[in-house]
Parts: C-alpha cells; structure tokens; sequence
C-alpha cells in the first residue's frame, strides 16, 4: 500500500485588470502548482482583481455574489461606506476577502515596523513618506487612490489610528484637473504627527520613509539601494540592506493563496482597511473644504466631487 497522498487539485483563478496587470499576476502565478489559470470567468473558483480603482467595488461586489473569493487591490471601494458593505458581504456569502496592501509587505516597512515595536528610538514624534509614480495613461488619474493609500494604510498599520487630517493638492488645469501632487497632514491618536505626499514624475518612480523620535531617527529612500538607515542620538548611524526577497505584491498574492488552500473565509485586518477608506475620505473631505477635519467629526455627507 502507497502512503502516497493525492496533491490538492489546483485552484482555477481569473485575474480580471489592466494589462499590465494582469501580465504581472501571471507571472506572478505562472509556476505555481496550487494555481490553474483561467480565460473565463465561470469556471473560476477565485478571481484577482486589479482594475482602476473607480471599478473595483463593482467587480469584487459580483464576484462576491457569484461565489467566488477575491484577491483586490487596495483600495477596493470609493468610499468607507461602500468598503465595510463588501466586507460584510464576504462575510454573508462566506466567501474568501483579502485586501492587498502593498505597502504593508514590503520589507522596508517590515523593518520600520519592526524598529517602532522594539522601542529602539523611543517616543515617534513624526513620521514623513514621499511617492512619486509615473504619469497615468488617462487624463482623469487619481494620486490619492492610486498612490497615497498605500502609504497611508502602512502608518496605519505602524502607527495606529489617525484622529485628525489637513489635506491639500494642485491640479494640472481647473478644466481637465488632474492631480499632479497631494500631501496630507496626519495627527495619530498616539500623538506623532505624519505627513504623507505623493506626486506625479517623469523620472524613475521613488518611495522614501523618514521617522524621528526621541532617541534618533531612521529613513529608507528606493534611490539609496533601497536601505533602511538608522541614527541614534550619540552613536553611528547604520546601514540595513535590504535582502533580495520576492516583490511586495508576490508576498500578498502568497498570503491569499495560502488561506485560500486552508480554507479560511472572510476578511482579515477589517477594522484597519475600514478606518483607512475613512481616513482617505477625509483627506478627500479636507481638500475640497480647504480646511483640518478631525476623524470624530467627519460625516460622509460631506460632497467630495471637487476633492477627486
């Protein structure tokens, strides 16, 4: 008798996005035996979605509904609201629900997090990120969607809730606005104080972190090799390279299909991805009134046409 177990089937999947999306995805998947890519949508078990941020919550929300388990891409609704109500919805159908958040799978923001939860610098005072990405194809792009949450959502995840935003952004023309730049001002309940940025550049796209605390700082900048720097008060700084590991999003998509095998449904880290879409709506809320809104007194009621 053969103590030989038969291996698991494979999970059909579909990636439903832009190209470049889904040339990714495969590539991502291409090799992996718990995966059988599919064409059609009907004979799949799971679907990837990564389309334009403005279509995702219809997509997730059908899926959903078809019984289907869904990896998407952070942010996957428009608003809070809309957010906790496909949440809820994975949780009816009983179906798998996993929000990528880049930001929070990569290891330079594993290692600031790690840092922070050691207590090697002390009480944060603040906290700076910058982003700059490539101009979008279209000319109705969106930096707080397509760039700012990821950041946003990895403070989060680090730092804890945020209590009060200041917002501002410039556009490329008042007829055809386009956001050329976005920062926000962030208060954590924690008391640090943030402030997140992102821009649209022609150069090579960028992302950098700057924290500073009682006891001495830390940065990591793309344009440095990509290492994480820490100083402490009276002591040389060093230097942590960042190992040659798989991709931020190659991590996330691993850590679906891990739960996806074992059978897990719902959502994880809800309360976080919820009180993200918030915070992003208030950053929202605060451009179009021009004006510091603290979380506690932000109301969804408030019109953001003008902020997107």
């Amino acid at each position: 008798m053969s103590d030989r177990t038969t291996p698991p089937r494979p999970i059909p999947i579909a990636i439903l996005g832009t190209q470049s999306a889904i040339a990714q995805h495969t590539a991502d998947l291409v090799d992996d035996p718990r995966v059988v890519l599919v064409a059609d949508l009907a004979d799949a078990a799971a679907v990837i979605v990564d389309a334009p941020a403005s279509a995702r919550e219809a997509v997730i929300g059908s899926s959903l509904r078809d019984g289907k388990h869904v990896f998407a891409a952070l942010p996957i609704a428009t608003s809070a609201q809309e957010t906790q109500e496909l949440l809820t919805l994975a949780t009816e159908h009983q179906r798998l629900l996993v929000v990528d958040q880049p930001a929070r799978h990569d290891h330079s923001y594993d290692r600031v997090a790690f840092t922070v939860a050691q207590g090697e610098l002390g009480q944060i005072a603040t906290i700076r990120t910058w982003r700059t990405i490539a101009p979008y194809p279209t000319t109705d792009g969106d930096l707080i969607d397509t760039a700012l949450i990821q950041d946003l959502d990895a403070l989060i995840d680090v730092f804890g809730e945020v209590a009060r935003v200041h917002a501002h952004q410039a556009v490329s023309a008042p007829d055809r606005p386009r956001q050329e730049f976005v920062a926000a001002s962030l208060r954590f309940v924690s008391g640090a104080v943030g402030h997140i940025e992102a821009r649209l550049s022609h150069a090579t796209p960028r992302t950098a972190i700057e924290v500073t605390a009682q006891h001495g700082m830390l940065s990591f900048d793309s344009d440095a090799a990509s290492t994480l720097r820490i100083e402490r008060t009276g002591e040389i700084g060093r230097t942590v390279t960042r190992p040659a590991v798989r991709s931020a999003s190659q991590r996330g998509l691993d850590a679906f299909l891990t739960r996806l095998v074992a059978g897990e449904t719902g959502t994880d880290r809800a309360e976080q991805i919820v009180h993200t879409a918030t915070v992003r709506d208030t950053i929202r809320a605060s451009i179009a009134t021009q004006r510091p809104i603290a979380l506690s007194a932000f109301t969804p009621t408030i019109t953001l046409e003008t902020a997107r």
